[in-house]
């Protein structure tokens, strides 16, 4: 009897199940992201530049895995480009219903995003798109264009600043013939001016340019 009913214990326990590989975001709807647990979040450009074909998302993610820029001191660094699988925002701003527009981005909201040495360069609002000013700096500004998809607002690319809309993506980042990607132009400086940094204009996916890659 004794052993019948310590059986039954074990099956009680081990229906409860383990909680701990619960750590989905609620970071949008529908969104599988994997809860961030960077507290000093840090982000870098790859030293690596790549065509248009990035091997999709999940491919991106994987070249800012891979990447010599990489700390590769524990930290899971994703790519901040948007794509079918990854947006940031489908209203302006995400204007409409704020952190809800989010589908597996990759910026948390309310945080502060560093380079490699610790120097603050820009920190999100509510709904996990940057605040400007961004103050790249020489850490960042390791290349000239930099892949993310994003549009800018009014597609003038000089008096708007990002909208955080997917723009052109060259097929999904998986076709380096397709006629264009958006990207972002990280030396332009100029006060004002540092929206360009994440969305610039378009230019054809047989070119190579870098990825930004942040810390999750």
């Amino acid at each position: 009897m004794k052993i019948v009913l310590f059986a039954f214990l074990v099956l009680i326990l081990a229906s409860c199940g383990d909680d701990s590989s619960s750590t989905q975001s609620g970071n949008g709807q529908g969104t599988d992201q994997q809860t961030s647990i960077c507290t000093n979040c840090r982000i870098f450009a790859t030293a690596a530049v790549y065509n248009g074909n990035l091997g999709g998302i999940s491919g991106a993610d994987q070249k800012c895995a891979n990447d010599t820029n990489n700390p590769k001191d524990g930290g899971l660094f994703k790519a901040v480009i948007v794509g079918s699988t990854r947006r940031a925002c489908t209203s302006a701003y995400c204007g409409s219903s704020g952190i809800n527009e989010n589908l597996n981005w990759v910026m948390k909201a309310n945080t502060t995003y560093s380079d490699l040495n610790g120097n603050a360069l820009f920190s999100t609002n509510a709904s996990a798109i940057p605040e400007f000013p961004v103050f790249f700096n020489a850490q960042i500004l390791t290349t000239d264009k930099i892949w993310t998809g994003l549009e800018v607002a009014d597609n003038d690319g000089f008096t708007a600043a990002g909208a955080w809309l997917t723009g052109e993506t060259c097929d999904d980042w998986q076709d380096s013939d397709a006629p264009g990607g958006r990207y972002g132009e990280n030396m332009i400086t100029q006060p004002g001016r540092d929206y360009l940094g994440f969305a610039y204009m378009t230019e054809a996916c047989t070119n190579t340019n870098s990825l930004y890659c942040v810390e999750q």
